[in-house]
């Protein structure tokens, strides 16, 4: 068994003012007591469209969460997206940053990307943190995580598996 916590990322708003989030979501959680927090980076759309691989680390993450999020949504709308439609050929970008949380925890990706030129700016990601060996502290660092991304005005939703999220709400 193993318990993870997902969360989907969502802002309106312009690139500047996401970069600008990001860069003080980013400087809080490194002050947190966590292994490694990677330096934001900006993802351009030549490398989310040149169709990433897994070496290719956030551009790939990006690119897969994005495909996610618009057939999730889509179909909340009642449409549905062909696997076609969601090619990586489509113009895209975005921003975030990786967070090494402890040693048998997944990393908690933080990014945000969007299609063209779009306000609406988005991301999904989900962190097992059962195979820590503090399980408990883990997962209760990446609750805090989650929280400042929440007080930045960042993070849409939460489904914990633990219920820790539930519980400090």
């Amino acid at each position: 068994m193993s318990l993870a916590i997902n969360y989907n990322f969502a802002f309106h708003g312009s690139k500047a003012d996401l970069l600008e989030r990001l860069a003080s979501v980013r400087d809080k959680i490194a002050k947190l007591d966590v292994q490694a927090v990677d330096e934001l980076a900006e993802i351009p759309s030549t490398d989310i469209s040149a169709g990433p691989t897994k070496a290719d680390g956030l551009a790939f993450s990006l690119n897969i969460s994005m495909n996610y999020y618009l057939h999730v949504h889509a179909l909340r709308a009642g449409e549905v997206i062909k696997p076609d439609e969601l090619s990586s050929s489509k113009e895209r970008n975005g921003a975030g940053f990786h967070v090494e949380v402890s040693e048998g925890c997944e990393p908690v990706t933080v990014f945000l990307g969007r299609v063209g030129h779009s306000q609406t700016w988005f991301g999904s990601g989900s962190t097992k943190t059962m195979g820590a060996a503090d399980f408990i502290e883990t997962h209760e660092t990446v609750v805090t995580i989650l929280k400042i991304c929440q007080k930045a005005g960042i993070l849409e939703s939460v489904y914990d598996e633990a219920g820790l999220w539930e519980q400090t709400a």
